[in-house]
């Protein structure tokens, strides 16, 4: 494979070579991995147990041995994506630049996934890669020397931005250009 990566097909290939009657040895990781690869073509709504199982090359049944649920399964994939989300160092700008490359990381990586924005705000717990770009986004704003309450307002404002964005962008990807019209009518056809 290239880059001296194995391609999920790779994977998926070596594992359906496993011995009959047994199921192949997977790891959470490669669950992961194979789910994001899915979703990134049918979106977390359309996700399925199933599906997921079929992409790996197991049984459904197996599947629930290493997630227990879709939701789960939602929460690994939407986690993992965060995961990747690296802090802009302190070299790459002034505060507001690096919130803009912050909140851009973000969204790319989120884009990737459709459905995914709205699970940042599915739960009622904060998750730990949730917490983790909270953390990193309130550090950017108290930069501003703004006080504690003005930097979670401000933040706050940041991720309701987020998710709406990649609400509009998924809106345009995935053809439902009625709802995304009646958006830029109703703001002097700003593109969105």
């Amino acid at each position: 494979a290239a880059g001296g990566r194995t391609t999920l097909d790779d994977v998926a290939h070596r594992w359906r070579r496993a011995v009959t009657g047994r199921p192949p040895i997977i790891r959470v990781e490669d669950v992961v991995r194979g789910a994001t690869a899915l979703a990134a073509r049918v979106g977390l709504e359309g996700l399925t147990m199933g599906q997921v199982a079929n992409e790996l090359g197991v049984t459904t049944t197996a599947l629930y041995y290493y997630v227990p649920s879709k939701q789960a399964l939602v929460d690994l994939v939407v986690d993992a994506a965060l995961d990747r989300v690296q802090a802009p160092p302190p070299d790459a700008g002034a505060w507001d630049e690096r919130l803009r490359i912050f909140e851009g990381a973000v969204r790319d990586e989120l884009r990737r996934i459709p459905g995914s924005g709205l699970q940042l705000v599915a739960h009622r717990e904060i998750r730990p890669a949730e917490q983790r770009l909270i953390d990193i986004g309130l550090e950017i704003f108290a930069e501003t020397g703004a006080d504690e309450l003005q930097v979670r307002l401000a933040f706050t404002t940041l991720l309701a931005y987020m998710i709406g964005q990649l609400w509009l962008d998924e809106l345009g990807a995935g053809g439902r250009t009625s709802e995304l019209e009646t958006l830029q009518d109703a703001t002097g056809s700003v593109a969105f």
